[in-house]
């Protein structure tokens, strides 16, 4: 009992607004419950024995062998006057039964809205995947609350009788279905009710769908008939009010809405007509329409405006997240490529610095992947702080620049290259003499007449020469 109070302490404020209350049910007779709005175990009769009702005797061993979760059919709760269905999961420990941690869902006005009549003569009926009736448009709630749940043992109206066979032995497996004649004359609509895994079977009569087959059609011909004749007789009218002017009015601004002048049809007057009773509620129609419009496309052009806007901002984002580095905030090899091909056709003199950490495999090895990646991060933030170029992730451990030559290529590398090794980041494993973290870093020019995998070839050949010089070092092309 102290255990599954702290439980429900613990755990039933989570989900008090999707059910009604949230409970534990004991086999000795126990119940604890959380809730604020229906604290209906308070209610209860002081002497009432819980494992006599089918509720928590459906989770006994000898009724539950499986000892299955189970949703429970409808029943009345007479405590908290409500319609509900309970959720129970039996407890079991070395084979002895604990306890059920279960919750209520009221479903009185579900219930109602499932087997309201939408026509005289159909039958809503509510089952579960047992068979047993949760609710039918032809039993009142009355009789569902005296008798609780019930089966096709202790109800034996022939409709339901029917269904319930049918429920138990079709396998019915898909979520909707129409069965014509698998009862007597009836056309089912079959639909499974997610959760509780009940079915909604509404009955109608194949005689009223034939009746309603033959009815519907000559009302239909009898509508068109009557709308044909009207339609000639207010044509005659009209003609005789001698209205043939005022009719060229209308046709004028009709014109004008129709070629989308809406501005001239509002303000369009006629000079010597003076429209009267439906004419003029036309006219009058028409340009109210015709203001509508305008607003409407002033309206609609303002929102155009904005979603461009809108959809120009996203692009820009978008493109920066495709040419970004996820780790590093770098641009990434994406972007590398494309501004040094544009490098190159813009053939203006720029200098193409590749540069790489030296024995950082080393570090990964010994330091493990997440400090590499940290270091690699401190690294790019550096080189980000001391230039405003762009700064590029072309691969791993190696990063690039694009300089323009107007730089003091020397001088500026150097200056990076120092700044990387003030971050002092311990490498305790390089074989350098320094036991931190250096870069090393060559540069070459970019030539406006050859291809980008020139340009990288000489810039890394470079940088080969400052590996070969020791490391930690610029190696410029001359």
């Amino acid at each position: 009992m102290i255990a599954a109070q702290f439980t429900l302490n613990e755990l039933a404020p989570a989900w008090q607004k999707d059910v009604a209350n949230t409970h534990f049910s004991m086999p000795e007779n126990i119940l604890l419950m959380y809730s604020k709005e229906s604290p209906w175990g308070l209610l209860a009769d002081k002497d009432l024995i819980i494992t006599d009702f089918s509720v928590v005797k459906s989770t006994l061993r000898s009724k539950n062998p499986e000892r299955k979760p189970n949703w429970t059919g409808l029943y009345y709760d007479l405590s908290a006057d409500v319609w509900t269905i309970t959720y129970q999961k039996p407890i079991d420990l070395n084979g002895q039964h604990l306890a059920n941690a279960s919750f209520d869902v009221a479903l009185g006005s579900l219930l109602s809205d499932l087997t309201q009549k939408k026509r005289p003569k159909s039958e809503h009926i509510v089952l579960n995947t047992k068979g047993d009736l949760i609710a039918a448009s032809n039993l009142s709630q009355d009789s569902i609350i005296e008798r609780s749940t019930l089966t096709s043992q202790t109800y034996d109206e022939p409709l339901y009788q029917q269904l319930s066979h049918l429920v138990m032995e079709a396998e019915l497996n898909d979520t909707s279905i129409t069965l014509e004649n698998a009862v007597d004359d009836q056309l089912l609509i079959i639909d499974k009710i997610a959760g509780p895994d009940w079915w909604h079977i509404t009955a109608y009569p194949l005689e009223e769908i034939r009746k309603q087959a033959i009815i519907l059609p000559l009302q239909l011909v009898a509508a068109g008939v009557g709308l044909v004749i009207m339609t000639l007789l207010m044509t005659y009218w009209l003609i005789q009010r001698e209205v043939s002017k005022p009719l060229h009015e209308v046709a004028t601004v009709a014109s004008l809405m129709g070629q989308r002048n809406y501005q001239e049809a509002l303000s369009h007057r006629a000079a010597s007509i003076e429209a009267r009773g439906e004419v003029k509620q036309a006219l009058d129609a028409f340009k109210t329409m015709a203001s509508r419009f305008i607003a409407a496309q002033n309206d609609l052009e303002q929102q155009v405006e904005a979603r461009t806007e809108e959809l120009a901002e996203a692009n820009r984002q978008l493109d920066a997240l495709a040419h970004m580095d996820g780790l590093t905030g770098l641009f990434n090899r994406r972007a590398f490529d494309r501004d040094l091909e544009a490098a190159i056709e813009s053939r203006k003199p720029y200098y193409l610095m590749m540069a790489d950490i030296d024995e950082f495999k080393p570090y990964n090895d010994n330091y493990g992947h997440e400090a590499g990646d940290r270091a690699l991060k401190k690294i790019a933030d550096c080189l980000l702080e001391r230039t405003p170029l762009k700064v590029y992730r072309y691969g791993g451990e190696e990063l690039a620049i694009i300089i323009p030559a107007a730089e003091s290529i020397d001088k500026k590398l150097n200056e990076l290259r120092e700044a990387v090794m003030t971050l002092a980041i311990p490498h305790d494993f390089k074989t350098a003499e320094l036991s931190i973290l250096t870069i090393s870093m060559g540069a070459a020019t970019i030539h406006s007449d050859e291809s980008a995998a020139d340009a990288i070839r000489r810039a890394d050949r470079q940088l080969y020469e400052a590996k070969k010089a020791g490391r930690n070092c610029v190696c410029v092309e001359s």
